[in-house]
């Protein structure tokens, strides 16, 4: 990922959490709600843990660290938090980072992340916003995390 440093840009991340259960399925969903206060041009992205926090050493329980392969999607709300419109996403394959960069008018956004997870011991990462305002984020569960469009 290239960094990028925009004067007046307002940097605000989401942590995910997440339960290591015992399913076999490595494929997971995460949902992010965030409000755009107005209209900006933004990055969004994913970050997962960099690897050499899991540096093989005699100490660490984690020998076999990997980046995980990742898709993040952007979706318009309405006022009842109906899906609108699909804006964009984004995909990385085994990298830390991955991101959207794009224009949102002011409103709320349904943010997708879907994970397929390379190892079961560390499945932590954070959605961010790199924008010219800050974007107030909240990880929500959703009974389907499916996306459906409202006409």
């Amino acid at each position: 990922m290239i960094c990028k440093l925009q004067k007046g840009y307002n940097y605000s991340s989401c942590p995910i959490s997440f339960k290591k259960d015992k399913s076999k399925d490595q494929i997971h969903l995460y949902s992010v709600q965030m409000k755009v206060p107005k209209s900006i041009h933004a990055f969004i992205s994913i970050n997962q843990q960099d690897k050499r926090n899991f540096a093989y050493d005699n100490h660490s329980k984690i020998k076999d660290y990997a980046y995980s392969y990742g898709r993040l999607q952007v979706f318009k709300l309405d006022d009842k938090d109906n899906v609108v419109g699909y804006i964009g996403g984004a995909c990385g394959g085994l990298t830390r980072d991955f991101f959207w960069e794009g224009d949102l008018t002011q409103g709320n956004y349904l943010l997708i992340a879907e994970m397929e997870w390379s190892n079961q011991s560390v499945q932590g990462f954070v959605v961010s916003t790199y924008a010219e305002a800050h974007c107030e984020m909240v990880e929500v569960k959703r009974k389907d995390p499916f996306v459906k469009l409202v006409n």
